[in-house]
């Protein structure tokens, strides 16, 4: 009920300041509406019932809304004599009410339903209760003028009350409209789903129907009934559990089954009148794709498909010449908010277009392959001249899929000409002739005796389409095209093998220029593979190297490298220190710091080869001396253990007795594959716990020391190998 509180003939209670004396009351005439906020209206100091009394003896009342109707056990008396009071007014033909307990709801007096069966002029009735209440056999029996209802429960109700009330007020032989709903938005079970018997004893008598709202009442079913309602218009039937249709429903305009998660939709549209049918809710259903006889449907002003599984759209949607709004949420960008989409289906209505023009059009601005798989390449040529830049590049992408790749068997130099029909995508004409050209692959403006090939892209005119039309030649794409040329520029160095790229990397770290430069030659003209990217750093650095090489050296990197490190290596490329270039590198995110510990290894594998000893010489393809050599180069941060550890994660054993252990410990870098270790036996003893770190350990090393620390150490060890029963302890020289 519309709020009346200022009409002239209207009284609105809306707190206890607003209260009139019983005398006042009794004077009033010509009432028509009151408003009550009845939460505080029993109170023992405004005894409002004494003025309710007065107000209900009114002829003229017709309209009453009470909010916050609260039964409680303190005020029960009071609430069951408003209630009464309420049920007494015959000449009330609207009454709004929102009922809330706190007794409890098996207590007869508190049948609000049975008590409001009293008003026999009742027109408009809309009840919001808290809770299921139990209810009669003969619910509105007496209301028989009723031509408006809605009930909204706060909570899923009961089944036995929905199937009730609904029953009953199909009864109604003047009801009109009818809403039962649930205000609580929680999932729905569909094991728990409400059904109605298909026999109801009889025909319904609320033929008048036009407009039917169930909602959130987990219903799987309708009630049957409502196939005799000739006048019903508007369905509303948001989250259910609905399946089917009860049967033929002629004239339905409006259709929602929002929510309803596993609706038949050829059924549900075999149960409507494509003639009559407005608009179609299906959101949040799983529906995967509509049927091509929502064509038939020429009244469908609206369809709503979001939140659905919705994969393809039928062309068929080009015979909906009232479609104004479709909302959906599809894969394919072009139709995704369905406004797009509408513009569209306004552009190809024109009558320039044929009908299966038309479903063309539709079909490669949808994808829709199901149709598209049936359509030639030549005539789904036309397309390229409609004037929306969406239908012109799938177009284009499906032709892709319809023309054979011309270049798979063929051999460059007997391609010969292309014929260049407008401009191809993510590549300018001047940069597709220079290319072109590199591989002896001629490009023509028109057709000519020397074209092999029609290449299509986008611009293309209503007179080319029809010189492609006209020619056998075979078709390229402009993406077939872009591709084939970069497959063809593609450098081999970058799919070598290891034992080429071993080689190479032995001419780059070459003490003669010679071979620095050979390599680079090669790299220039076959590309840098990634295992080598950082050996090239690494001799750009180098100070001693001859300018004109280092130069060399700088544009095949500035070829082949991302910007990010080309700056870093111009900042420090005239440095000496190692460890400094080292520290920069490792702080650029561009860098693969594993990579780079490799290509160290290697460039300095030489240098260190000549200053070992001969026991190491004898060692030098060993992985703890590679370790080794590494290590020398970094500091004792925390970083650059770190950097160490990663660098070479697929070592087992450490030599870690030449820096302090808790840097080692204290390092994010990954110590479970460690299986052996070498330490001092100072920090072994100083630390409680030193090896938590290292799950995977077998053998730990120790450096022999003085008698008393070598006892210390052998506590501990007694003490860890109780936990770490398989640890082996070698105390080296």
């Amino acid at each position: 009920m519309k709020n009346n509180r200022h009409l002239k003939n209207s009284l609105y209670f809306g707190s206890e300041k607003e209260i009139i004396s019983p005398q006042e009351a009794e004077r009033l005439s010509a009432i028509e509406s009151i408003e009550v906020q009845y939460r505080w209206a029993h109170q023992k100091t405004h005894p409002f019932c004494d003025v309710f009394d007065k107000l209900v003896s009114k002829p003229s009342l017709t309209a009453i809304k009470v909010a916050d109707f609260n039964f409680s056990p303190q005020t029960l008396a009071a609430d069951i004599r408003f209630l009464e009071l309420l049920s007494s007014v015959k000449s009330l033909t609207q009454l709004d009410i929102s009922v809330t307990f706190q007794v409890p709801e098996s207590n007869p007096p508190l049948d609000v339903f049975a008590r409001l069966n009293q008003l026999e002029n009742l027109e408009v009735l809309d009840i919001e209760i808290k809770h299921s209440s139990p209810v009669s056999e003969d619910l509105f029996l007496s209301l028989q003028k009723l031509t408006k209802f809605s009930l909204k429960i706060w909570e899923y109700p009961e089944p036995e009350l929905v199937t009730q009330v609904i029953n009953n007020l199909m009864q109604l032989p003047n009801l009109q409209q009818c809403e039962v709903s649930s205000i609580h938005n929680s999932p729905l079970n569909p094991a728990k789903a409400i059904a109605f018997p298909e026999n109801t004893g009889g025909l319904p008598k609320a033929i008048n129907l036009h407009k039917v709202i169930f909602q959130n009442l987990n219903l799987r079913q309708l009630p049957p009934a409502l196939i005799h309602c000739e006048n019903l218009h508007t369905l509303i039937l948001e989250n259910n559990s609905i399946v089917h249709l009860p049967g033929y429903l002629p004239q339905v305009k409006h259709l929602t089954l929002n929510g309803n998660k596993t609706i038949d939709l050829d059924q549900i549209l075999t149960c409507v009148n494509p003639e009559t049918l407005q608009s179609l809710n299906i959101g949040s259903c799983t529906v995967t794709q509509l049927p091509a006889r929502i064509g038939d449907f020429q009244a469908l002003e609206n369809i709503y498909l979001g939140r659905t599984a919705l994969q393809k759209i039928p062309v068929e949607l080009i015979f909906l010449d009232k479609l104004t709004g479709f909302h959906v949420n599809m894969p394919q960008s072009e139709v995704k908010d369905g406004a797009p989409l509408i513009s569209l289906l306004k552009y190809v209505r024109q009558d320039t277009y044929s009908e299966e023009e038309k479903k063309r059009i539709v079909a490669v601005f949808c994808m829709n392959e199901d149709y598209l798989n049936d359509v030639s390449g030549s005539e789904l040529l036309p397309l390229l001249n409609v004037k929306i830049p969406a239908v012109v590049r799938n177009t284009l992408i499906v032709l892709e899929k319809k023309i054979t790749n011309p270049f798979e068997q063929s051999q460059v130099l007997s391609l010969g000409g292309i014929c260049l029909f407008g401009t191809v995508d993510g590549i300018s004409t001047k940069e597709l002739k220079e290319k072109c050209k590199k591989h002896n692959i001629q490009l023509e403006s028109t057709l000519t005796e020397k074209t092999t090939h029609i290449l299509i892209g986008k611009g293309i005119t209503e007179e080319q389409v029809q010189k492609v039309q006209q020619s056998s030649l075979p078709l390229v794409t402009g993406t077939q095209l872009k591709f084939y040329l970069e497959k063809l520029d593609t450098p081999f160095l970058k799919k070598s093998d290891t034992h080429t790229q071993t080689n190479l990397t032995r001419l780059l770290i070459s003490v003669d220029p010679a071979n620095i430069q050979l390599a680079l030659e090669m790299i220039n003209q076959g590309g840098l593979p990634e295992s080598i990217l950082y050996t090239l750093v690494l001799v750009v650095l180098q100070k001693e190297l001859d300018s004109k090489v280092k130069k060399k050296a700088m544009t095949v990197l500035e070829k082949y490298v991302s910007a990010e490190i080309v700056a870093v290596v111009k900042r420090i490329r005239m440095k000496t220190d190692y460890l400094k270039i080292i520290r920069l590198l490792w702080k650029s995110p561009e860098v693969d710091k594993t990579l780079l510990a490799r290509a160290i290894l290697q460039f300095h594998f030489e240098e260190y080869y000549s200053i070992c000893s001969k026991e190491h010489q004898d060692m030098i393809q060993s992985e703890t001396i590679s370790k080794d050599c590494l290590y020398h180069l970094l500091t004792t941060s925390i970083e650059d253990a770190d950097f160490a550890l990663q660098s070479q994660s697929t070592n087992t054993i450490l030599n870690w007795s030449w820096l302090p252990l808790d840097k080692l410990t204290s390092s994010k870098a990954s110590l479970e594959k460690v299986e052996g270790l070498k330490i001092q036996i100072s920090d072994f003893v100083k630390k409680k716990n030193p090896l938590k770190s290292f799950t995977g350990l077998k053998t730990l090393y120790l450096a022999k020391s003085n008698a008393s620390l070598q006892e210390q150490a052998k506590a501990n060890l007694e003490k860890l190998q109780q936990d770490v029963p398989q640890l082996q302890v070698v105390f080296d020289e």
